[in-house]
């Protein structure tokens, strides 16, 4: 069995204690104005995401059409107007 000395969890309370003061400035900026990456972060995640399922492209205009077509926003099934 490991014993945990009393330094150990003192320091690791002062590694994050020192990691929220690091980024404070940036946190308070969240909840000032509601910005955050994440946006970005969802759509570079569904980039990911088709570059996994397609075990790679075979060009680039081929991997540009795919995340038009899967991130674009597209209407699939438009409706038809009355002229």
């Amino acid at each position: 069995m490991v014993q945990l000395g009393d330094s150990q969890p003192a320091q690791a309370h002062r590694g994050r204690r020192a990691m929220l003061h690091r980024h404070l400035e940036r946190i308070i900026q969240v909840f000032a104005h509601r910005l955050t990456n994440a946006p970005a972060e969802g759509i570079n995640n569904k980039i990911q995401s088709l570059i996994k399922k397609a075990y790679g492209y075979r060009n680039r205009l081929r991997f540009k059409t795919d995340i038009f077509f899967h991130c674009g926003g597209l209407d699939l099934y438009p409706t038809l107007s009355q002229c």
